[in-house]
C-alpha cells in the first residue's frame, strides 16, 4: 500500500531532521561545559552564552517534533478501545489525529506571528546583538514541518476507519461535510451557539474547559492536544480572539526558548549515552556482587541498581526496561519466584522518576515555577526512604515465603572489587551531577551538560559509541523530547487559563466548605491521585491536575517543595498499580511467559510499601525538607 511506503519515507526523513536537532542539543552541552572550564580555570566565561545556547536548544527541540509526529509518540488514553465498537473506536482515532493536527497548526501559526513581529521590529539579543527574527522564523519553520507530516497519521487513521466499515465511513464523511457546509453558510449562527459559554462566569467557563479535557482524553485525543485546545478555547472566550491567541503564542514561544527546560533534553541525552555505554549492567552487577548472596539479594540488588540507573536516565519506563532485561534472566537462573522478580523490577523502575535528575521533577517545576535544583535535592530523602521500604518489603516477602528466593553463594573479595571497579565511572558521573547541583558548583543546566559530555566520553572510551549506536541514541532522545515538549505546550496553554479564570479559587472554596482541616484536604487529594493513577499515565495526571490543585496547597500555607515531592511519589505509584500500570506491561513485554496475575502478585508488597511511604512523608515533612535546608 502506498500509504505504508509514504509513512516509512516520512519517518526516515523526519529522523534525519531530528538527528540535526540532537546534534544541536549536544552542541549546547559542549558550549556549556566549555564555559564552565573557562570560568573556573581562567575566570573568562563565554560572552553571551545564553544567546548562543537558547537558539541552539530551541532549534534542536523543534527539529525533534516532526519525528515525534511520525513516531506517534503523543500520550493518549486508550480506555475507549475495550468498550467501544470497532467502527466507533476507529473514528475516535481519526478525531484524535485531527485534534493534534489542529493544535500543531495553531502552534505554528502563532509562532509565525511572533517571528514576523520580531522581523518588523528589528529585535536583537542584548549582548551579541543577534537578530531575533531569523532565529524565531527558523524555529517556526521547523516546528511547522510537523503540520504536513501530521497529515499522514490523519490519512492513516481515515484509511483504517474505512477498512473497518466502509459504509459507515462514507455516511460519517457525508454528515461531516453537511455540517461543515452549514457552518460555512451560516457562520454568524454558528458563532451564536457559543454565546452560552460567553455568558458563563470565568470560573465556570474554566470548569467547562476542564471537563472538555477529560472528555477529550477519554475519547483518545492526545493529552497535548486536549489540554492545549481546551486552554486556548477558554482563553479566547475570556480575553477575546486577539489577546487569547497572542497569549497562546507567547506561552509556546516561552517554553520553546526556556533556559530552565534545557535540562530536560540534556538529561535525556545523558541517559541515552549511559544506556549505550552499558552502565545499567555495571550498576546492577555491582549491587549483585555486594548483596546477591543473601536470600532475596538479587531482588534487593535490582532495587539498588534501579535507583543507580534512574539517576542516569531520569525515566521510570527506561529504568524498568533496561534493568529488567538484565535482572529478570539472572533471577530466573537462580530459581527466584517469577512474581518477586517481576515485582522488584517494576517497583524499582519507579525510582527512575524519583531519584534525581528526573524528567517528571523538571516537568513539575515548570508547571509550578519551582526551582529544579531544589526539587532535585528534596527528592533524595524520599528516594532513600523508598529504597529502604522496598528492601524491607523484599525481606518480609522472602521470610514469609522462603521458596521465592533461594540463598546464593557469597562472591570472593576479588569479584566484589572487580564489580565495584566496573561501576566506578557511573558512580562518579552520578556524584558529579548531583553533587555539583547540591554544592552550587553547577547550575542545573551545567550539571546536565557535564552529565552528557561525561557519559559520551565514558561510552567513547568503552568503544560503545559507534555509528549504529549514535542512531539509537538519537531516536531515543528524539522520541522523548518530542513527547514531553508537546505535553509542555499543551500544559502552558491550560495553566494560563487556570491563572486568569479563578477556577483554583473556586476549588479552594469548595474544598474548605467540606472541611477546614488541611490534613483531611491532603488525604482527599491523595485519594484522587491514587484513583487516577490506576487508569492514567503519571505525566498525564500532572499535566491536568497540578495547575488546578497547586493554588489550593499554596492557599493552605503548606510547603510547596514538600507537596511537589509528595505529588511525584503519589503519581509514581500509578506505574505499578493494577490494572493499567505501565511498568507492569513492560515486565510482560520483556518476559512474554509472565502472566499479569504473577506481576500483580509481585508488586503487591511494593504498593503497600509505597502507601507507608506516603503516610510517613505526610506525617514527617522533614524527610523532604531537611536536605534542601542544608544548602
Amino acid at each position: 500500500m502506498n500509504l505504508d511506503r509514504l509513512d516509512r519515507t516520512a519517518l526516515a526523513v523526519t529522523e534525519r531532521v531530528a538527528a540535526l536537532g540532537v546534534i544541536g542539543i549536544i552542541a549546547v552541552a559542549v558550549f556549556t561545559v566549555a564555559d564552565v572550564l573557562l570560568r573556573v580555570g581562567f575566570n573568562s566565561p563565554i560572552r553571551g552564552l545564553n544567546e548562543i545556547t537558547q537558539p541552539l536548544m530551541a532549534l534542536g527541540v523543534a527539529a525533534c517534533l516532526p519525528a515525534g509526529v511520525m513516531g506517534r509518540v503523543n500520550i493518549s488514553i486508550d480506555a475507549a478501545q475495550s468498550v467501544m465498537p470497532k467502527t466507533v473506536y476507529a473514528w475516535l482515532r481519526v478525531l484524535g489525529a485531527v485534534a493534534l493536527l489542529v493544535f500543531l497548526v495553531l502552534v505554528s501559526w502563532r509562532l509565525f506571528a511572533i517571528a514576523a513581529r520580531a522581523y518588523d521590529l528589528g529585535s536583537a539579543t542584548s549582548v551579541l546583538r543577534l537578530p531575533l527574527g531569523p532565529i524565531l522564523m527558523s524555529a517556526t519553520v521547523i516546528v511547522g514541518l510537523s503540520v504536513p507530516f501530521q497529515l499522514i497519521p490523519v490519512a492513516r487513521s481515515l484509511w483504517d476507519a474505512f477498512e473497518v466499515n466502509r459504509r459507515a465511513a462514507i455516511a460519517i464523511c457525508a454528515v461531516l461535510a453537511v455540517l461543515a457546509g452549514a457552518v460555512a453558510f451560516n457562520w454568524p449562527g454558528a458563532v451564536a451557539l457559543a454565546q452560552p459559554l460567553l455568558d458563563l462566569p470565568p470560573t465556570y467557563l474554566a470548569l467547562v474547559c476542564f471537563g472538555l479535557i477529560w472528555i477529550g482524553v477519554l475519547l483518545t485525543i492526545p493529552i497535548a492536544a486536549a489540554t492545549g485546545l481546551a486552554g486556548l478555547l477558554g482563553s479566547v472566550l475570556l480575553l477575546g480572539p486577539g489577546p487569547g491567541l497572542s497569549m497562546f503564542g507567547n506561552k509556546i514561544q516561552e517554553m520553546l526558548f526556556n533556559d530552565s527546560l534545557a535540562v530536560l533534553p540534556l538529561f535525556l541525552l545523558m541517559g541515552s549515552f549511559a544506556t549505550v555505554a552499558g552502565m545499567s549492567g555495571e550498576i546492577y552487577r555491582c549491587a549483585q556482587a555486594m548483596i546477591g548472596h543473601l536470600r532475596g539479594g538479587l531482588a534487593i540488588a535490582t532495587v539498588l541498581g534501579s535507583a543507580g540507573f534512574g539517576a542516569l536516565t531520569g525515566s521510570s519506563l527506561a529504568t524498568s526496561a533496561t534493568i529488567g532485561k538484565v535482572a529478570l534472566p539472572e533471577m530466573a537462573a537462580r530459581n527466584y519466584s517469577r512474581s518477586l522478580a517481576a515485582g522488584s523490577v517494576a517497583a524499582g523502575g519507579t525510582l527512575g522518576q524519583l531519584v534525581p535528575p528526573s524528567t517528571i521533577i523538571v516537568l513539575y517545576a515548570l508547571l509550578t515555577e519551582e526551582s529544579i535544583g531544589t526539587l532535585f535535592i528534596a527528592s533524595i530523602g524520599p528516594a532513600v526512604l523508598t529504597v529502604l521500604l522496598y528492601i524491607a518489603a523484599i525481606f518480609i516477602s522472602v521470610s514469609l515465603k522462603p521458596s521465592w528466593a533461594p540463598a546464593g553463594t557469597r562472591p570472593s573479595l576479588r569479584d566484589m572489587a572487580a564489580s565495584f571497579l566496573g561501576a566506578w565511572k557511573a558512580i562518579l558521573l552520578i556524584g558529579a551531577v548531583i553533587g555539583g547541583i547540591y554544592t552550587g558548583v553547577f547550575t542545573e543546566v551545567e550539571a546536565a551538560s557535564v552529565g552528557v559530555i561525561g557519559a559520551f566520553i565514558i561510552g567513547l572510551l568503552k568503544g560503545a559509541i559507534r555509528r549504529e549506536t549514535i542512531w539509537t541514541i538519537m531516536r531515543e532522545t528524539t522520541t522523548t523530547v518530542a513527547m514531553v515538549y508537546m505535553l509542555i505546550f499543551g500544559a502552558a496553554s491550560f495553566s494560563f487559563l487556570m491563572g486568569i479564570s479563578g477556577l483554583p479559587d473556586l476549588l479552594v472554596t469548595a474544598m474548605t466548605s467540606i472541611t477546614q482541616e488541611p490534613m483531611l484536604i491532603i488525604v482527599m487529594i491523595v485519594m484522587i491521585y491514587l484513583v487516577l493513577g490506576t487508569v492514567m499515565d503519571s505525566i498525564a495526571i500532572m499535566i491536568i491536575a497540578v495547575p488546578v490543585l497547586m493554588p489550593l496547597i499554596t492557599q493552605m500555607g503548606l510547603d510547596p517543595i514538600w507537596w511537589a515531592i509528595l505529588t511525584i511519589c503519589i503519581v509514581e505509584i500509578g506505574l505499578i498499580t493494577p490494572p493499567f500500570g505501565l511498568n507492569l506491561f513492560i515486565m510482560k513485554s520483556i518476559d512474554p511467559e509472565l502472566s499479569l496475575s504473577d506481576v500483580y502478585r509481585g508488586v503487591a508488597p511494593f504498593i503497600l510499601a509505597d502507601l507507608i511511604k506516603i503516610v510517613l512523608l505526610i506525617a514527617f515533612p522533614i524527610i523532604v525538607l531537611w536536605l534542601p535546608g542544608t544548602r
